[in-house]
């Protein structure tokens, strides 16, 4: 997860906000999926994102609509629509929730805007809730990114996707399709989860705000990266009732009714997508978990946390360094710290073995190239300008201004959650210190019996990045940038003309719809491309040698193999053009962990400043306003203050970790081969 270190450093100025507010806001609207009569709708005054007793509180009327009153500033929080057993969708021919075999689920919209309450305007206060900092607008931005909504101007807050499919709108009918799979869904992940953390959920605030964050988070990362198509509406040769039927064999099988016969089961529990819902179903329910029991999130005073010092862990397969000698690759710890201070920054990677620190070996196998949003030009690093044109960041409470060019920003925000003097078993191993089978955890197995608790200072830590631009970042072979190009076959070439290269993206259409050329892409060119009819067109590399194949082994017919077809768009970024589309389903299903939600891909000519000039390659697209999580509760990976790490070297009884003492430039170490 090395994303985190070239953005968190350098960190110098200082920053805060917060007010108050004792005015009475009008907050009024619709609750829509179809109209949905009977709901409770509340102004969520203490964030929780439940509904509770000493809140303002109303029904809505048979047409969706509400209308309640606010106290205090509305600023971050949310109205909430609660969707019971006796609520009626109008789509539903007055049948309540309960007797139409749906489960309830909770709707919320920013308090700031709730016109129309509904599953995207959810989505649209999630990353609000997961933000803070981050606009209106560029949580709008977000979501339209996720669902694949190409409409810059459409507002969809106020947006009565409802009212306008009834009036025949295709565009309308499209969302208003995606919104009933999406309600579908938050009713079943809701049950599936409501099933195993009740207890959880009605413990305390922390605990129903851990519940539904956890919904959300099954819905954005796990959910709607599986049913919603990049270029928008559903995935390609899907239908509504087809995916409503495997989320619920999924999330609640035995929910299922049959008849017998299998031509009106209203479930499906062996089709492609049960699996992986499960799956993450499992690995939510125990970040519930851990989220409750860890306590209350809050905004962090990111000025303090990184100059204390943070750790990045997450268990890699790594070659390290003894002596110089690089040794085979193992499974293991890998961290990541960081701390900055006046003095600089402090950083150190390195690889735990057998209870010792050792350092992570070689040197950067890819560099990135990033491209300026406004005029095409190209600079190394992961900011347009490259680092040496960043100024110093400047501090906003919890979060951190990254401005580069004077003009581009990018934020990082973080939330924590204070560990100090919890038990290390209860947060770590939510489902007990004797494991086995599928869930066995030699860690928690080590800790049975354990009364060690977290030392003072460690804190669980949430980070957040997000821009005022769209981000093109390539990735090129350092092989590029060798005096000796012997072996180096940079950017797409045109097989029928003796490999030469390709330097334009017109170029590149023209040239890979059909016949022998085609193209590359993704973690270990696990994905293969070509144009037909406007179209991209891809299919996953099964070939066990990746990149390694031959061209001729890997190709792609259009006309009889099973591909994925996708639209894309041309745009020309001052000299540079480019084209962008989104992330194949079979990439999504395979390798969830190469993409965030809403990053695309965009294949561009990147300068690279060498002899070689520009290469026509491909990179990631990350549009306007889409944030990335990382998260302490999910994931492979743990954010948290140093004291975290030392809190668990402690109990294990492994080496101390060898924090740096003076400032220092994190280089991996260039190891030579075990003889």
């Amino acid at each position: 997860m090395k994303v985190l270190i070239p953005l968190l450093v350098p960190l110098f100025l200082y920053g805060c906000f917060g007010s108050d507010n004792n005015s009475s806001t009008s907050l009024s609207g619709t609750v829509a999926h179809g109209y949905i009569e009977n709901a409770t709708v509340c102004f969520d005054a203490n964030g929780n994102l439940a509904c509770d007793d000493n809140e303002p509180t109303t029904t809505t009327a048979a047409d969706g609509s509400y209308s309640v009153t606010a106290t205090g500033s509305v600023d971050g929080l949310a109205v909430i629509a609660v969707v019971g057993p006796d609520s009626k969708d109008a789509d539903d021919n007055g049948q309540t929730m309960a007797e139409a075999g749906k489960e309830g689920f909770n709707f919320m919209a920013p308090a700031a805007n709730p016109a129309v309450v509904s599953p995207i305007s959810t989505l649209i206060q999630f990353e609000i809730v997961s933000n803070p900092a981050i606009s209106l607008d560029d949580a709008q931005n977000s979501v339209k990114s996720t669902l694949g909504i190409d409409n810059d101007d459409l507002n969809l807050l106020e947006y009565d996707f409802v009212e306008a499919a009834e009036g025949g709108d295709s565009f309308a009918s499209t969302i208003k399709e995606v919104t009933e799979v999406l309600s579908s869904a938050l009713g079943d992940v809701t049950k599936n989860m409501a099933d195993s953390l009740s207890s959880v959920r009605d413990a305390d605030d922390a605990g129903m705000k851990a519940f539904q964050t956890g919904i959300l988070d099954m819905i954005k990362e796990d959910v709607i990266t599986q049913v919603i198509s990049p270029n928008g509406g559903l995935v390609e040769g899907a239908s509504v009732s087809s995916l409503k039927a495997q989320l619920k064999g999924a999330f609640r099988p035995g929910d299922c009714q049959s008849d017998g016969s299998g031509a009106n089961d209203d479930c499906n529990t062996s089709g492609s997508l049960v699996t992986g819902f499960t799956a993450a179903a499992t690995a939510k329910v125990k970040a519930v978990k851990i989220a409750a029991k860890s306590g209350e999130q809050t905004v962090s005073d990111a000025k303090a946390v990184i100059e204390n010092g943070i750790i990045i862990g997450s268990d890699q397969n790594s070659t390290y360094d003894i002596d110089g000698i690089k040794r085979s690759a193992v499974d293991g710890l890998f961290v990541e710290y960081i701390k900055v201070s006046a003095q600089g920054g402090y950083e150190a990677e390195k690889f735990l073995v057998d209870g010792s620190w050792y350092d992570s070996c070689g040197g950067q196998e890819y560099f990135e190239m990033t491209m300026n949003p406004e005029n095409g030009a190209w600079n190394p690093g992961d900011v347009p300008g490259g680092h040496e044109s960043e100024s110093e960041p400047v501090f906003d409470g919890g979060c951190m201004n990254f401005k580069t060019l004077g003009k581009f920003t990018q934020r990082i925000c973080m939330k924590e959650r204070d560990l100090s003097g919890k038990l290390i078993t209860e947060l770590l191993c939510p489902d007990g210190t004797q494991t086995a089978g599928e869930n066995k955890d030699d860690f928690c197995n080590d800790m049975d019996g354990s009364t060690a608790k977290f030392l003072p200072g460690s804190k669980g830590l949430d980070v957040t990045f997000s821009h005022d631009y769209d981000v093109y970042r390539a990735y090129l072979h350092s092989c590029l940038f060798e005096t000796n190009l012997e072996g180096c076959t940079p950017g797409y070439r045109d097989a029928t003309n003796d490999f030469a290269a390709i330097t334009t993206v017109d170029s590149l259409i023209s040239k890979y719809s059909g016949g022998e050329n085609h193209g590359r892409m993704g973690s270990s060119c696990n994905i293969l491309f070509a144009f037909d009819n406007k179209q991209i067109v891809m299919k996953e590399n099964t070939n066990k040698l990746g990149c390694g194949a031959k061209l001729a082994d890997t190709a792609i017919d259009v006309a009889k193999d099973t591909v994925e077809k996708l639209n894309y768009e041309t745009k020309t970024v001052g000299s540079t053009k480019v084209i962008i589309f989104g992330v194949p389903q079979f990439y999504v299903e395979n390798y969830p962990d190469d993409m965030a939600p809403g990053m695309k891909f965009f294949i561009a000519p990147v300068a690279t400043g060498t002899t070689l000039g520009a290469i026509t390659t491909y990179g990631n697209y990350l549009p306007t306003g889409v944030m990335r999580k990382f998260s302490f509760d999910t994931g492979t990976e743990k954010i948290g203050t140093y004291q975290f790490l030392d809190s668990i070297i402690d109990v294990q009884g492994w080496d101390d970790f060898p924090y740096p003492t003076t400032p220092s430039d994190m280089s991996p170490a260039a190891c030579e081969e075990a003889g």
